[in-house]
């Protein structure tokens, strides 16, 4: 039998931009859904304390993990290069 890793708990928040053109039809997301949801830079601190140690999976994880270093970046911050992406998908 083979042993599955328990999954991590997760953040789900949506995330508020300043120059932001919603695709509602694409997403089901609101304007109403992000007028007062928290910046990127809001939860900047807890999202790295989450991501510490941890691997990152995602549906498309290189466009994910672009997408988050980039907003790092953005801000200030250097979010350090995760490693490899594995053949799961995953970035280690």
């Amino acid at each position: 039998m083979k042993t599955v890793p328990k999954l991590a708990a997760g953040i789900r928040s949506l995330i508020r931009k300043s120059a932001f053109h919603l695709h509602s039809a694409l997403t089901g997301i609101t304007q109403g859904m992000v007028d007062h949801a928290p910046t990127f830079a809001q939860v900047c601190e807890t999202l790295l304390q989450w991501l510490d140690q941890a691997v990152l999976c995602a549906h498309n994880v290189r466009f994910d993990y672009g997408f988050l270093k980039n907003e790092f970046k953005r801000i200030g911050v250097t979010f350090q290069n995760m490693g490899d992406t594995g053949n799961d998908g995953s970035i280690h």
